[in-house]
């Protein structure tokens, strides 16, 4: 019998230790993700594409001037349509709030229903099957665990995953001058 007991409480010692271990995981990937790595993310996105706009509109544009002078190009109301878009799209759309938002919400869910388990996981081995769980002991041994994986992350995020170019600048320029050059031509 005292033999179950302790395989009983090694399993359940090391069913714990996993909960926990997902559960600090989960715990500083969200963190990390919505405090650092998202702000990041996008301050490159916005930086990288708002150069490339500027730095190639104005020469397709400048090409377009020079190129054909058949047509005459109405440059006021170029503008007026400009402020138009940029009054238009100078926040972010409702729908991206809303959808960041829930995001949040699922990951804090997430969080909370995994320590709900693992405290009604103690709970149940301790009182109902009077097992030893260390608890103090997992949550150090945790700790420290997720302190040196979490070190490495942050390494890997800052010198590899961050300087990761997933569009080069030559697809977002072609798409862009090209959607821009079509418009215009339809326009005039």
């Amino acid at each position: 019998m005292v033999k179950n007991i302790a395989t009983w409480s090694t399993g359940a010692t090391m069913g714990v230790n996993i909960a926990m271990h997902v559960f600090l995981l989960l715990c500083a990937l969200t963190g990390l993700f919505f405090l650092f790595i998202s702000r990041v993310e996008k301050n490159k996105i916005e930086g990288g594409l708002s150069d490339m706009i500027n730095e190639n509109v104005t020469k397709l544009l400048e090409k377009l001037e020079k190129s054909d002078k058949k047509k005459v190009i109405d440059w006021k109301e170029i503008k007026k349509v400009a402020k138009k878009i940029r009054k238009k799209y100078d926040h972010t759309l409702p729908i991206v709030d809303k959808r960041n938002k829930k995001l949040v919400i699922t990951a804090i869910s997430m969080i909370v229903g995994v320590l709900i388990l693992i405290i009604v996981a103690i709970l149940f081995f301790k009182y109902y099957m009077k097992l030893h769980i260390p608890v103090l002991e997992l949550i150090r041994d945790n700790l420290l665990t997720l302190a040196v994986i979490g070190g490495l992350e942050i390494f890997f995020f800052l010198t590899i995953a961050f300087e990761y170019i997933p569009v080069t600048e030559d697809f977002v320029v072609n798409t862009l001058t090209t959607r821009l050059k079509y418009n215009i031509d339809k326009l005039f």
